[in-house]
């Protein structure tokens, strides 16, 4: 077997094997969906996020209190270097 020849397989299998983890996400979608005395509030948005599979990776976000952490710190540093150049 060429090294093409054992990509295109290789190739295959990985295909064939995510089109596998698709069908048992949607049974474990539905299935944790079904759970009446789970909290709503804390189901994940989408069957990406609940399980990515191959490259489907959800993006990561900062949250908005992380965000407004980074962003007043960067303001108490301006203020302290500007003080700090002007003396």
């Amino acid at each position: 077997m060429t090294w093409a020849e054992f990509n295109l397989r290789l190739f295959s299998y990985n295909r064939i094997r995510n089109n596998e983890r698709k069908d048992l996400r949607e049974v474990a979608w539905s299935n944790f969906l079904a759970s009446f005395h789970a909290d709503p509030k804390r189901f994940p948005k989408t069957k990406q996020a609940f399980w990515a599979i191959g490259d489907e990776q959800p993006k990561k976000r900062v949250s908005d209190a992380a965000k407004a952490a980074f962003l007043k710190a960067t303001e108490q540093y301006n203020k302290e270097l500007n003080g700090k150049v002007k003396n």
